[in-house]
């Protein structure tokens, strides 16, 4: 797979398994090799005034919801681009989210201290 640098963050350490989640209207399509990675079109389905592209980056299915209409169909390569810091962690073992454990005591603290 590729490698895709993420800013340090408590609960990540390095050579950690770690799955990337963005959402589908967080990415956007761009030409083969100028993305972040590469993927190929499986399906798109018209939605009015979006599309939901479907779409396969090595072994991994990923859905994209775009408002760009760029001709494309099933088959095609594409890049896939995406801010990081608009992407969330998550324990490639427990499948857990990575920093929310941090951010949730956070925010409990400041409720506490507030009352």
């Amino acid at each position: 797979g590729d490698l895709i640098p993420v800013q340090a963050q408590p609960g990540l350490a390095d050579g950690r398994l770690v799955q990337l989640g963005i959402r589908p209207e967080h990415a956007t399509l761009t030409a083969p090799g100028h993305g972040r990675v590469d993927a190929r079109i499986e399906s798109i389905e018209e939605l009015g005034a979006a599309r939901l592209c479907n779409l396969m980056v090595d072994d991994i299915p990923f859905s994209l919801l775009t408002e760009a209409r760029p001709a494309l169909a099933a088959g095609d390569n594409v890049g896939l681009g995406f801010a990081v810091d608009r992407s969330h962690l998550f324990d490639g073992e427990t499948g857990r989210r990575i920093g929310r454990e941090v951010e949730t005591r956070a925010e409990v603290k400041a409720d506490s201290a507030s009352s």
